[in-house]
């Protein structure tokens, strides 16, 4: 996505309706738009939301998932640290694993298993990222 276009496609993840809400979540797999273009937020802000449809909650959650537990790419030496962005100082502000650790007692598999995914995203990220780092003791926190 051009970066130009994030502003735009930010006020999509903000509405209210969800066809709007869905195309802004689908820009979501664009990893770059949810670290540089300020997408976390209002991303993680959907699982907040009380009338959102499950579609919905369903596509956040898998866009989510995808962030933290990216496919390994050939000849990357570690793994993303995507999932630190989940648990660290800044992200008290949309409780950060507790809203995702919330939908995987849900009955739809999908949601319930790619909740799982993402919080293995962030406690591998940690473990391969955020081990011995000046921002360790935040992470061990927000993990707790």
């Amino acid at each position: 996505m051009d970066p130009g276009q994030y502003k735009k496609t930010l006020k999509l993840l903000k509405s209210s309706k969800a066809p709007k809400l869905l195309d802004g979540l689908k820009a979501c797999y664009d990893h770059n738009f949810i670290r540089d273009g300020g997408a976390l937020a209002p991303l993680m802000g959907v699982f907040n939301v009380k009338k959102v449809s499950e579609e919905v909650v369903r596509e956040a959650i898998m866009a989510l998932a995808d962030f933290c537990d990216p496919p390994k790419v050939d000849g990357q030496p570690t793994f993303s640290s995507n999932g630190l962005l989940l648990i660290n100082k800044k992200s008290s502000g949309f409780k950060g694993l507790q809203r995702v650790a919330k939908l995987i007692p849900h009955d739809d598999l999908a949601i319930s298993t790619n909740a799982v995914r993402t919080i293995y995203g962030v406690v591998r990220s940690f473990n391969e990222n955020g081990l011995g780092s000046a921002e360790e003791p935040i992470y061990r926190s927000k993990l707790s």
